[in-house]
């Protein structure tokens, strides 16, 4: 079986993968910063791959690789937002494939994991740092949040993901329109059948 195949089959129990994939890596990203939290002190280096991997333990006051510092409410507003395009998605498009089914669920978790950081500790604890990424530390909810929206945006792009959405913007409007038809023939053949 091709790559391509299988991104392209259904798979059983999406709905089941999409809760597995977000919880566990949901749950790898609070692990990870609750160990930051006991065993790296904020400003503590260590150095995993020297000149390529390092842990620097730090808050992040902003978003996603430290941008828009000090705008708690926009994050709050972004949350609600993601909340209601991942309900509206699965609600309309009902996701069967792969490539949907993991970038949401990779979206979710990130973007759950980092809420928690600010709701409970008014910040982000970011730990991850690489030399070919230098201008940001980021944590396991980052990552989620990026390659979930490359994903997505590959499915949607390459993968038929905006053939699919036509397609069922197309089928509601025929079916809205057979439906309008039908009256308007019964009161045709009415009007027909009078003297």
């Amino acid at each position: 079986m091709s790559l391509r195949t299988w991104l392209e089959q259904k798979m059983r129990f999406p709905g089941r993968w999409f809760i597995g994939i977000a919880l566990g890596m949901l749950a790898a990203d609070q692990v990870l910063k609750q160990v930051q939290r006991v065993f790296i002190p904020l400003g503590k280096t260590i150095t995993v791959i020297p000149g390529l991997f390092y842990l620097r333990s730090i808050q992040n006051y902003g978003a996603a690789f430290s941008i828009l510092r000090g705008q708690m409410q926009v994050f709050y507003v972004v949350a609600v937002l993601m909340a209601a395009f991942l309900i509206f998605f699965w609600l309309y498009e009902h996701p069967r494939t792969p490539l949907p089914v993991i970038s949401t669920a990779l979206i979710a978790a990130g973007g759950v994991g980092n809420l928690i950081d600010r709701v409970v500790f008014g910040a982000v604890y970011d730990l991850i740092n690489v030399t070919f990424f230098p201008f940001a530390i980021f944590n396991i909810a980052d990552m989620c949040m990026t390659f979930g929206v490359i994903i997505f945006g590959i499915w949607f792009i390459f993968f038929d993901g905006l053939t699919e959405l036509s397609s069922k913007k197309r089928n509601a409007a025929e079916k809205s329109e057979q439906g309008a038809e039908g009256p308007r023939q019964g009161a045709e053949t009415e009007s027909d059948e009078r003297p």
